[in-house]
């Protein structure tokens, strides 16, 4: 098995059709929506610079060019800013920073077919596997940490978070096997249980470490009658063969899975970078309390 001192290498899931924000989503992929000032798709791999990521592979339909353009260099806007710091550093190409490559999924067919594509592209490398619809504040280092976590343990890790009994239906879940002051071993995952069966209040937040194996367990699972292979079904093979680690996060996630929780964690986001901003926040009382 390929082993590395440090995991170098992302891939952003980007191939949803993003149904819930139709009829948005029929021009805008989901990724592009904005948080505060900047595609979410755009957030995420900022957060992917600090811990020294070279390469980031992205996962799109044919149907989400747009996101293609977005991190091509626009010659245009190049020339109109040349003479303008500010504005030339907010239209350069990201790929100055991450080596971006494009992977096209032709059909939705699950997530566990969309990481089955990555073989051909990354080999036996790990990498850093991120859902296209999350956004993690990374203000406790929860990333380098995480990267710290698979080089101790060699062992394909996920980012847990502690959840409400509401949010279970919304979340694949944990059950701990063996738990460390740094580690958690996995004993299984239950995609969405119900709040009564729910092994643990420990949900993937969509965010990992895998190493070459998960390859392997993603060949023995069988399509779903929806013709979709999901990435849960390897996870818990991986688990039940005792090579799956999790790490649990006390940064805020924001999730955009949908319309709702979309606007709330905008709104969330925005007050956050703008926490001595008086004025804002009277402008938010006021949207509060009217009557």
């Amino acid at each position: 098995m390929y082993m590395e001192k440090t995991v170098n290498t992302a891939v952003i899931l980007c191939g949803g059709l993003g149904t819930r924000f139709l009829p948005t989503t029929k021009v805008i992929p989901k990724e592009m929506l904005p948080v505060y000032n900047k595609p979410l798709l755009h957030r995420i791999l900022d957060s992917l610079q600090s811990i020294n990521i070279k390469k980031c592979y992205i996962l799109i339909s044919k149907n989400k060019k747009i996101i293609v353009d977005y991190y091509k260099r626009n010659k245009y806007l190049d020339k109109q800013f040349s003479d303008n710091d500010s504005f030339y550093d907010l239209t350069h190409s990201m790929n100055d920073k991450i080596e971006i490559k494009f992977i096209y999924q032709d059909k939705p067919q699950g997530t566990g077919h969309c990481v089955e594509l990555l073989q051909k592209y990354i080999g036996d490398r790990p990498f850093l596997l991120i859902f296209g619809d999350n956004l993690l504040d990374d203000k406790n280092n929860t990333l380098k940490k995480l990267c710290a976590n698979f080089v101790k343990y060699k062992k394909s890790v996920l980012l847990v978070q502690k959840i409400n009994k509401s949010q279970l239906n919304r979340f694949s879940v944990i059950k701990p096997s063996k738990i460390q002051k740094d580690n958690i071993l996995v004993d299984s995952i239950v995609e969405k249980p119900l709040a009564g069966s729910a092994p643990s209040l420990l949900a993937y937040m969509g965010v990992g470490i895998l190493n070459c194996e998960i390859y392997y367990h993603l060949h023995k699972c069988t399509t779903h009658n929806n013709g979709e292979k999901y990435l849960t079904d390897a996870l818990q093979s991986l688990a039940q063969n005792q090579r799956l680690n999790a790490f649990v996060s006390k940064d805020k996630n924001y999730d955009f899975g949908d319309v709702d929780s979309y606007f709330m964690s905008n709104i969330e986001f925005m007050i956050d970078k703008n926490k001595n901003n008086k004025n804002l926040k009277r402008q938010l009382y006021k949207l509060i309390n009217k009557k």
